[in-house]
Formats: C-alpha cells, structure tokens, sequence
C-alpha cells in the first residue's frame, strides 16, 4: 500500500482495513452561507438567494414564495402575524409591564435523580397494567432549561 519509493503518500496513511485514511475535510457549517447571523432553521434565506438567482437567470419566472434574504422584515399594519419569525434573533422578545425587567440567568440542566427517573424501566403503569418496555418520555424533558426571572425595579 505504498508508493513506488516504498513511502505513504502525504498526509494519508493505511487504515484497519488495507487501505489508505485520510483526514476529515472541513465542512461548511456556518448557516450554508446564509446572509444572515441567525440560524436559518425555515431555510428561508437559501430559498431566497437561489430565487433571486433565478430571476436573474429567468426575468419571466413566476416564484410564489415569502423567502427574503433580509433576516427581518417590519410585520405590515393590517394584523397579521410578522414576516419572520426571528425578529429578536436569538432573544427572548416579551412585553413586560412598565416597572418590571426581564433577567436571563443562562441555561439549567436536569437533576441527576430527575434524569434517572426518566431512564428507569417501569414494569407497570399506575394502573397495574403490565408494561412492555421502557416508560415513554419526550426527550425535551432531559434537555437543558433556560431560567428566567421577572424582577420588579
């Protein structure tokens, strides 16, 4: 598995298997370029760049789509929902009362007894009912919370 000087080629060697490995590339993971600093979670801002390079490409296209590459729209005057989704970025967007202030305290993780619980097999319901298997839970449920608190200043 060597070249005809008997050396590995650079930056490659043999693997397990016979074979050369080579490094990871890199890969894109900045929002696939989107113009934008929010994650593009609609894809909004990719459908956008590749419809407006197809109205340069097709002047006579017909596109039916919301997409915009600006990341946040004014919502019109006529009560409908907004445009986009994401208007506070990443914040929390709530209208406190006048006197009160929103403090973010970052992220809290479950208890390691809450998280057990929710692993621990049940072998029957609070019926008396045989169960088959683990005890259904929503994966949310073991995630990380963000704690709030509303202080009055």
């Amino acid at each position: 598995m060597s070249n005809a000087e008997g050396k590995e080629p650079q930056g490659m060697h043999v693997g397990p298997q016979g074979h050369y490995e080579k490094s990871p590339r890199g890969v894109d993971v900045a929002n696939d370029d989107g113009p934008d600093d929010t994650v593009d979670a609609d894809m909004k801002s990719i459908h956008a760049r590749r419809e407006a390079e197809m109205r340069a490409r097709e002047p006579d296209a017909v596109i039916n789509s919301n997409a915009t590459s600006v990341n946040y729209v004014a919502e019109p005057g006529d009560g409908l929902g907004g445009f986009d989704s994401r208007p506070g970025r990443n914040g929390v967007l709530l209208a406190l009362e006048r006197g009160y202030r929103l403090i973010d305290r970052g992220m809290v993780a479950p208890t390691v007894p809450e998280v057990e619980d929710k692993l621990r097999f049940q072998g029957r319901d609070p019926h008396g009912h045989t169960l088959r298997g683990r005890k259904h839970y929503a994966l949310n449920h073991l995630r990380p919370s963000r704690l709030f608190e509303l202080e009055r200043s």
